[in-house]
């Protein structure tokens, strides 16, 4: 067999693709992992997370907090921005939702992302080094 020029690989990185492939098929077929339509994804991305993967499932806020062991109020809180869960509430909501945690918890953004660029944010700095209002 023909061996890669860009990789290198050959049959081993093939068979090990493969593989792969087929253990991600598994966890699928057996409901461990979750796959979700483009409209649930692009919602993903400008709306609450746990709001859209609720309503993915076909779950109220009630069944969705019987099932994460907390109460509907801390559900609501969570998909209003009021309250933003504490890390076994999140676990066990992700759980319930069919995902992993990453998923309902976005990677933050760095200061630079947020400041205009080439626009740095004012040093509100006071002597010492120590902060001061602003």
């Amino acid at each position: 067999m023909a061996r890669n020029p860009r990789t290198g690989g050959g049959r081993r990185e093939d068979v090990a693709d493969i593989a792969a492939a087929d253990e991600v098929m598994a966890r699928i077929e057996s409901g461990r992992e979750a796959t979700f339509p483009l409209d649930v994804l692009k919602k993903l991305r400008s709306q609450n997370r746990v709001a859209v993967l609720r309503d993915h499932w076909g779950m109220t806020q009630k069944q969705l907090a019987a099932l994460a062991g907390t109460d509907p109020m801390t559900i609501s809180q969570i998909e209003t921005g009021r309250a933003r869960g504490g890390l076994d509430v999140m676990r066990n909501i992700a759980a319930a939702l069919k995902v992993n945690l990453d998923v309902l918890i976005p990677p933050r953004r760095s200061t630079a992302a947020r400041t205009e660029p080439g626009k740095r944010k004012p040093d509100t700095r006071g002597p010492a080094g120590r902060r001061t209002r602003g």
